[in-house]
């Protein structure tokens, strides 16, 4: 089974270049975050959130697939 068969190419390097932008942007609110408490504490609650809506989109699909 060819893994790519059904993968818009193009789209998997949008996907990929907007997932890189946004690692950058996590980066450079982390140095912030070394020399600021406040800005600490915000970064941990986006980290958590974001962290949560990205396992309730894998949870989505797999019940998505299941029920198939």
């Amino acid at each position: 089974m060819n893994v790519l068969e059904n993968v818009d190419l193009d789209e998997i390097q949008t996907l990929r270049s907007d997932i890189q932008g946004l690692f950058h942007e996590f980066f450079k609110v982390g140095r912030q975050a070394i020399e600021k408490p406040e800005k600490k504490e915000q970064l941990q609650n986006l980290l958590e959130k974001t962290r949560a809506e990205l396992l309730k989109i894998v949870d989505d699909e797999e019940k998505n697939s299941d029920g198939q």
